[in-house]
């Protein structure tokens, strides 16, 4: 007879399987973030800088009743001007932008995305895309702001001999203190708002529409977590163009005296501007310098995004 189990005796369960490997790296602190940010950013800002200036020059040409600045003639009167290295001037002003504005706004929008998504309750959950969008134009508008220094220095020196009141900042400390003595410390500040309301703007536009695409291009097209994903990606991100004309004006304006205080000769505020701007040179004024912005937006993008992304795996690997 052919013996038989016991339908009473339990079988055992098989002993779990015990999986090894590298444990999963820890988190990037907010100083690491900020370094690769800042890096990655000035890195950028080096590599497109010359398109950066003719673009502020074509936004600066005041076109009433004439024809427009072209990029081409914009480039051969600054050469003219100031000779080759014109296109450089302001450089300093703007790689200082970056190690400010560049290293915050990606800071903070990494910061917000984890403090504000389900990621803070659930590991491994994504933020979703209200959040990333908020988190964008808070981190841009607030890192903008406390950078708009920079930004007036460097439109300043990138727009002299422009106006007929010509501004004379040999150097990035010459510029610092001579705003100073003429204007006060606020003076440095003009032209802060449009400053902030652009940056928030290009922070919904350029920081969660990246995220998106990446996400999209790894869970929906096969692809990796690789150099040519963030390549892709960066494409997706963009620029706005009105607010940009709009800032830069007001900050080169000429300044005149009322009181105690340094007022611009041109433009009341931001709205002011806007409204004079579409009134005497037309609603298309607004783009001024769009073809060196969207030249240079898409290789900046793809350096930053690319070097970004690159820096943030070699610290992640190196936690693991």
């Amino acid at each position: 007879m052919a013996c038989q189990q016991p339908t009473t005796a339990a079988t055992a369960a098989p002993p779990p399987i015990k999986i090894t490997g590298a444990p999963p790296a820890r988190p990037l602190s907010w100083a690491n973030i900020a370094l690769i940010g800042g890096v990655a950013s000035c890195s950028a800002e080096a590599l497109t800088y010359p398109l950066d200036w003719a673009k502020t020059r074509q936004q600066l040409h005041y076109n009433t009743g004439g024809k427009w600045l072209g990029l081409g003639e914009a480039v051969r009167q600054g050469v003219r001007q100031g000779g080759l290295r014109v296109v450089f001037s302001g450089m300093e002003a703007a790689l200082l932008r970056q190690a400010i504005y560049g290293t915050l706004k990606i800071t903070l929008y990494e910061t917000f995305k984890a403090r504000f998504g389900p990621g803070h309750t659930t590991k491994g959950s994504k933020p979703s895309m209200a959040v990333s969008v908020l988190s964008g134009a808070a981190a841009g508008g607030l890192s903008a702001a406390v950078a708009s220094p920079t930004d007036l220095i460097k439109v300043r020196m990138q727009g002299e001999g422009m106006m007929q009141e010509r501004r004379a900042y040999p150097s990035l400390p010459s510029a610092v203190t001579t705003i100073i003595r003429k204007e006060g410390l606020t003076g440095l500040y003009k032209g802060w708002i449009p400053t902030a309301q652009r940056a928030v703007m290009i922070g919904i536009l350029t920081l969660p529409t990246y995220d998106l695409a990446k996400r999209v291009l790894i869970t929906h097209c096969a692809r990796e977590d690789g150099v040519g994903t963030h390549f892709l990606a960066s494409f997706f991100s963009g620029r706005s163009q009105p607010i940009d004309v709009i800032k830069s004006r007001i900050m080169h304006q000429p300044l005149q005296r009322v009181g105690d205080r340094m007022t611009g000769t041109l433009y009341a505020n931001s709205f002011d501007c806007l409204l004079k701007t579409t009134r005497q040179e037309g609603v298309l004024a607004l783009w001024k310098g769009t073809l060196p912005t969207f030249m240079r937006s898409g290789p900046w993008l793809v350096v930053f995004w690319c070097c970004y992304e690159q820096l943030k795996g070699i610290a992640l690997a190196s936690r693991a």
